[in-house]
């Protein structure tokens, strides 16, 4: 998983890339090939936003962010974590000034 901003002609602009093979969660296969910010939603569990990618560009400043997983728990289970947590894997910013 890797984030960059491109800087081309005096211009930011930001790109994003995530690689992932044979993933599973909760012992059940997970789709990397779905389009960024996409959730899978798993009974007993709760979701997992796959891919997730954030860019924002403020005056000079572009900036991006990705997330390969982010699985947020909504759902009172037997892998003893809590309610409301989130486990995030992968997670990668970058910031350029043009």
């Amino acid at each position: 998983m890797a984030t960059s901003v491109d800087v081309a002609g005096g211009a930011a602009t930001p790109t994003h890339s995530f690689t992932a093979m044979n993933l599973l969660v909760a012992g059940t296969p997970v789709d990397v090939s779905l389009p960024p910010n996409t959730r899978v939603y798993f009974p007993g569990l709760g979701h997992v936003l796959v891919n997730e990618q954030r860019s924002w560009l403020a005056g000079p400043v572009a900036s991006a962010s990705t997330t390969a997983l982010r699985v947020v728990v909504t759902t009172a289970h037997t892998f003893g974590l809590r309610v409301g947590a989130q486990l995030i894997v992968a997670d990668s910013a970058v910031q350029a000034r043009c």
